[in-house]
């Protein structure tokens, strides 16, 4: 059995017009929220409200996505606890969860009640 390969159109090159693709398949919406929330809590930035409604607008307005999000963020601090933007990314994102009143539910991925 042969395994099917999924090319992914990427950007255009700028050599030749082309377009160039890659087997690497896009992000996830939760991996767009964290890379987000990396770059909103990169220093010199310190708005808060702002950011947090740039992680909204990322996420869809879907707090799962956002939940998801942080947990992607929580599982890099645990590989690199001395990570500074994922521990500034992980903030921004608890933060944001707190201002939205988004409460975890017992046994959801990501708490501390959670079953694998």
């Amino acid at each position: 059995m042969s395994a099917v390969t999924k090319r992914w159109p990427m950007s255009p090159r700028a050599s030749d017009g082309g377009t160039e693709t890659s087997t690497r398949r896009p992000a996830e919406r939760a991996e767009q929220v964290w890379a987000c929330a990396v770059e909103l809590a990169a220093p010199p930035r310190s708005e808060l409200f702002g950011g947090i409604l740039e992680l909204q607008r990322t996420a869809r307005h879907d707090s799962a996505t956002v939940a998801h999000a942080l947990t992607l963020g929580r599982s890099q601090l645990r590989d690199d606890p001395t990570n500074e933007a994922a521990r500034r990314g992980t903030r921004l994102l608890q933060r944001a969860i707190e201002f939205l009143g988004v409460k975890p539910r017992s046994g959801e991925v990501g708490t501390a009640g959670s079953v694998a």
